[in-house]
């Protein structure tokens, strides 16, 4: 039995299983049949499928290092898009100071690893927003059963990215945020972190083949 099949039995009840199990449901060649098995036994399975195959596009373009170039203003663009939504988030669960620094920094590039990385990884303020979003999410949950959160690990097992996560759950939110101008970012080859004084936009060149 593939991985698949313990799927649709843990989900039809006929077998139980941890949700770790299904860490790694998205990994390998899924056809398109193996993604309506997957997703089957959600009311939102068409909208599932549809970002997951976008996300699967964009990830072996990101891996064949083949990815279209997107103008810094576009970029820049997208990158205030996606912290002012989150804001929103913020703002909501009276996140006064995160929300205001993600409404109202500005956005700036760079190509430096070693600096994004530093703010992506700092508890304040960037880790302290990923906390209080990922709460949200859990929160907003539509489906908020065992079948919904073992596909929620799925989908953090496919991304690897908690950002990325929100992208492919997003029929399975209660937000009108869809979190798609991360995954534009994303797919641009880029990736974003909020930083005290900015929105750090970072560039990775080597998806673009150029070193």
């Amino acid at each position: 039995m593939t991985l698949v099949d313990d799927w649709v039995e843990f989900c039809e009840g006929k077998r139980d299983f941890d949700k770790s199990h299904f860490l790694t449901l998205f990994h390998g060649s899924l056809t398109d049949e193996d993604l309506r098995a997957i997703y089957q036994f959600f009311p939102q399975a068409d909208l599932l499928g549809e970002r997951m195959e976008r996300f699967q596009a964009a990830k072996k373009a990101r891996t064949e290092k083949s990815i279209v170039p997107v103008s810094n203003s576009q970029i820049l663009n997208l990158a205030a898009s996606d912290m002012r939504a989150k804001s929103s988030i913020l703002a909501e669960l009276g996140e006064e100071e995160l929300a205001r620094l993600a409404s109202e920094n500005k956005p700036s590039l760079t190509t430096d690893r070693n600096a994004f990385d530093n703010v992506a990884r700092s508890d304040w303020p960037n880790g302290e927003k990923h906390v209080v979003i990922g709460d949200y999410v859990d929160e907003q949950m539509l489906l908020p059963n065992k079948q919904g959160f073992a596909l929620f690990e799925a989908l953090y097992g496919a991304a690897n990215s908690y950002d990325l996560q929100y992208f492919l759950a997003a029929p399975l939110i209660k937000s009108d945020v869809d979190f798609g101008s991360y995954f534009q970012l994303w797919s641009a080859g880029t990736d974003v972190a909020l930083a005290e004084d900015n929105i750090l936009v970072f560039t990775d060149k080597t998806l673009f083949g150029q070193s």
